[in-house]
């Protein structure tokens, strides 16, 4: 089932997909930790949310996901 969540019709750009997503996970978890560590050092930190305009970023790599029109045939 998480598979079908990112399956681009191939298999190269499948994987492409997931493994973006595992290091996306991978730094939130890892800024998570740093935070942790943040409040144990009695340091102040804060987070900030993202704005009701906000969009996630495109990635130009991927065609589907570019802002850019597609090339005339």
């Amino acid at each position: 089932m998480v598979i079908t969540e990112f399956d681009a019709g191939d298999p190269d750009a499948t994987m492409q997909a997931m493994a973006a997503e595992i290091l996306r996970y991978r730094l939130c978890v890892r800024q998570f930790a740093d935070a942790i560590e943040l409040t144990r050092a009695g340091a102040e930190f804060g987070l900030i949310r993202p704005g009701p305009s906000w969009r996630p970023k495109r990635t130009p790599e991927v065609p589907e996901l570019s802002d850019a029109p597609p090339p005339a045939a």
